[in-house]
Parts: structure tokens; C-alpha cells; sequence
């Protein structure tokens, strides 16, 4: 990447860890998430990180309840990657969940009903 991509590199447009970040580090410091989809992209969903997916199979319920509510993008096509795709900083809140908490609160709320029936 440095190689083929060294001016992005060295503006900061491209940013390579020094060492290994986890999966949620690494989306709560993107711009954006670009998956295959599954976690990742609900993870991002929940988070408030803009995500698209390019997932070709049979959609999830848990995605496409994301998509109709404008949580998670699905890029089908060229036209929709030229269409849909917004390459912008992210203003990210001052926490996760602090400008959107729907999906991450459902989802706490939901592990620690979990939790109190085990």
C-alpha cells in the first residue's frame, strides 16, 4: 500500500496502524466501512459508522432491517457504487451510540436480558 499508494500515505488520507487494532477500533476510527457484510457491518451499523455493503447472497433479516432504515447502504451495481457511495469524513460523537443509541442500546438491552435469564 505505502508503495502503490505513498502520496495518500504520506497527506494521511490513507492511515496505516503501527500495530494491530481490533475490529471495533478499527471501524470506530473509519470513515467509513466498505464489507462483504455480516459483523462488520453491523458492528459499524451499530456504532453509527456509514457502511455499505456489497453483499451478493441472500439478505439477513438483521441487514435489511438496517437497510430500510437507512443504517446500512447496499450496493448492488456500479451505478449504485457511483450513486450512493459518499466518501466524507466522519463526524464522529463524542462516544459511540451518543448521536444514534437506537441500535446500540437495542442491543445491550437485548445481551443483558440474555445475561438475567442465564
Amino acid at each position: 500500500m505505502r508503495g502503490t499508494w505513498s502520496d495518500l500515505v504520506v497527506t494521511g488520507k490513507i492511515i496505516i496502524p503501527p500495530k494491530v487494532i481490533d475490529g471495533l477500533n478499527l471501524i470506530w476510527h473509519s470513515d467509513l466501512v466498505i464489507s462483504g457484510g455480516g459483523t462488520m457491518n453491523r458492528e459499524a451499523a451499530a456504532l453509527g459508522v456509514p457502511v455499505y455493503s456489497i453483499f451478493r447472497g441472500q439478505m439477513g433479516t438483521v441487514d435489511e432491517y438496517l437497510a430500510t432504515r437507512g443504517r446500512l447502504v447496499l450496493l448492488k451495481s456500479v451505478e449504485d457504487l457511483e450513486q450512493k457511495l459518499q466518501i466524507c469524513k466522519w463526524k464522529r460523537p463524542a462516544r459511540p451510540g451518543s448521536d444514534s443509541p437506537d441500535a446500540l442500546a437495542k442491543i445491550v438491552d437485548e445481551l443483558v436480558s440474555i445475561m438475567e435469564q442465564s
